[in-house]
């Protein structure tokens, strides 16, 4: 595969696929250990980003005083990064325990 194809290819890969492939082409090339460390790393840098999003979200809704349907969908969307969150730690511990 030449260079334009694998570029031409990538541009059409969402974010979180992109993520994946370049996990799997560092396993491929590397250790791993260097593979989980690389994932470790990006789900820390994921997580920091979801608590960001997070604590933005709680800001909104603390600004409101009744409970209305632009609260429900913030309180929705803020269980919902909760659970991504969730997710993350329990996979970067179960890496961390791999490493």
């Amino acid at each position: 595969m030449s260079n334009e194809v694998i570029r031409k290819e990538l541009k059409k890969l969402s974010k979180e696929s992109l993520i994946e492939t370049v996990i799997n082409l560092s396993c491929g090339r590397n250790s791993i250990r260097i593979c989980k460390e690389t994932e470790y790393n990006l789900l820390i840098r994921k997580r920091e980003e979801k608590f960001k999003e997070f604590i933005f979200l709680k800001e909104q809704l603390d600004k409101y005083s009744t409970f209305s349907e632009e609260t429900y969908i913030l309180a929705k969307k803020i269980r919902k990064i909760q659970e991504e969150i969730k997710a993350i730690d329990k996979r970067s511990d179960k890496l961390f325990k791999e490493l």
